[in-house]
């Protein structure tokens, strides 16, 4: 919400255990517990300080899928009325009060379905057992893509979701934004791409990949404008089985990627799924129950890799600096042969 206040959601039930919404007023230094649900909770939005939604399913004394509301910053929460007619909730796009969008991933009664009334009213959108939503993303009330279970397939609508069709040959995604109505990024885990048709047409945007060590991957991203966006996702792997979490940063809108390894003593961890950036400054970035805050930037080292040719040096060159005479800077091009 802003840089003291917050909201997150402790996740599935898988272990059967009771799951909270949380709260932080201090920048996430430390969280409370707002409701505890024993089931999984899927996703939180926030509209402002007071209003927010959560979804997901089996909620305690509710069989299926829910979404529920807060109107005093969390402290109590309602069920949505009629919102109780799928398994799960896998995602949900909350445009305002009263036009909100969720997805289920079930292949029989799941689907897309939308409420222009708060929730009160759902009409399904979209259902197909070949193609099942998981993820949603509305730019505006009438644009919005979606992406399939195991990310195999994104869809897209121009008229507020009465209608999807599928983008030919591209597959889903973990998070898709746009910042206007042509430009967008969109990451699946593994790969960062860039739009700048509306979706229609999408280009790979390679992320520094040293090779051996480092398992590069784009999972989460934050936009802090249309040059500068942090990510998260990669993994980087020390000797003795050990590894820690990589970020990524470009400056000149994913033209060229750079990465750095945060300097904390969290090893042994898999990488970050999310990824919240309020400013130059003021970042968060989390996985689990393990995250990091920075307030200054983040590391100050950043490194990038790019390869710039297959050709392997047969012997050692130094070449000519240029220019020459220089101040205060030069070039110096060399090539050393591999033993």
């Amino acid at each position: 919400m802003d840089s003291l206040l917050g909201y997150a959601v402790t996740g599935d039930n898988t272990s059967g255990d009771t799951n909270y919404v949380i709260k932080t007023t201090n920048g996430g230094d430390n969280w409370f517990k707002l409701d505890s649900i024993y089931g999984d909770i899927s996703r939180v939005i926030f509209l402002n300080a007071n209003t927010g939604f959560i979804c997901g399913g089996g909620r305690a004394g509710i069989s299926g899928g829910f979404v529920s509301k807060t109107t005093n910053s969390g402290n109590n929460w309602s069920v949505l009325p009629a919102s109780v007619f799928s398994i799960h909730f896998d995602d949900m796009c909350i445009l305002n009060q009263d036009t909100m969008w969720v997805v289920d991933d079930n292949g029989f009664d799941g689907g897309v379905f939308r409420s222009t009334n708060g929730g009160n009213n759902w009409i399904q959108q979209y259902g197909s057992p070949s193609y099942t939503p998981e993820k949603i993303y509305m730019y505006k009330k009438n644009i919005g893509f979606f992406s399939t279970s195991f990310q195999t397939a994104m869809f897209k609508t121009i008229d507020g979701g009465f209608n999807w069709s599928k983008i030919n040959g591209e597959d889903g995604f973990s998070q898709v934004k746009f910042i206007d109505s042509l430009t967008g990024w969109k990451a699946n885990g593994t790969l960062m791409k860039k739009s700048t048709n509306g979706g229609l047409n999408w280009v790979n945007q390679p992320l520094p990949n040293p090779g051996g060590h480092i398992f590069y991957g784009m999972y989460s991203y934050s936009i802090l404008n249309k040059d500068t966006i942090w990510g998260c996702g990669g993994i980087y792997g020390f000797p003795n089985n050990t590894s820690r979490a990589v970020l990524y940063r470009t400056t000149n809108s994913g033209l060229n990627w750079y990465y750095q390894i945060p300097d904390t003593s969290i090893i042994n961890f898999y990488s970050y799924h999310f990824i919240y950036f309020l400013n130059n400054y003021k970042g968060w970035v989390y996985s689990g129950s393990r995250g990091i805050h920075t307030i200054n930037g983040g590391d100050t080292t950043f490194l990038s890799i790019h390869q710039i040719s297959n050709e392997v040096p047969k012997e050692y060159r130094l070449n000519q600096n240029y220019p020459n005479p220089f101040n205060p800077l030069t070039n110096i091009k060399y090539q050393i042969m591999v033993l």
